[in-house]
């Protein structure tokens, strides 16, 4: 995620581990780290594994969900996509990478334009980093959220 680039917080914000890492109150010591570039070759392979299994709600974790959207529309329209009910991850359509979303916002709505969608069948593959939802949600109106304003009183 990116970083504030004006006013007061320009240059003062920390990214990354700042701590020790724990898990359920105790701390890991020992530990390997595996770097997941969400490149055109690690979604190729991805969709193509077989080892998808159903959607399951009580997942609370990190994990890539594999959905198929048929549309019989020629040619697809313009669409969004509605995340309000998803907690924070990025959506891949067709293994084009449709952006970043996060349930703090502002954003609601993802903009998915007709050309990266074809007749037939899509993919849709959604990196949902804590908790995900039953459904993905289509609509033909945007929600980009309340509107925010930035001035110079904000430095």
């Amino acid at each position: 995620m990116g970083r504030v680039n004006y006013g007061k917080f320009l240059n003062g914000e920390r990214k990354g581990l700042l701590g020790d890492v724990l898990i359920d109150g105790k701390k890991q010591i020992n530990w390997e780290m595996y770097p997941m570039e969400f490149k055109q070759p690690f979604i190729q392979a991805a969709s193509a594994s077989s080892k998808w299994q159903d959607y399951a709600s009580d997942v609370k974790r990190p994990a890539l969900y594999k959905a198929t959207i048929d549309i019989t529309e020629n040619p697809p329209k313009d669409t969004f996509i509605d995340m309000k009910q998803w907690e924070k991850g990025v959506i891949f359509i067709n293994g084009f990478n449709l952006g970043r979303y996060w349930k703090k916002g502002p954003q609601v709505t993802y903009y998915l334009p007709g050309p990266l969608l074809k007749t037939g069948k899509n993919e849709i593959i959604i990196f949902e980093l804590h908790q995900s939802s039953s459904e993905i949600v289509f609509s033909d109106k945007h929600n980009l959220g309340p509107v925010q304003h930035v001035t110079d009183d904000d430095e």
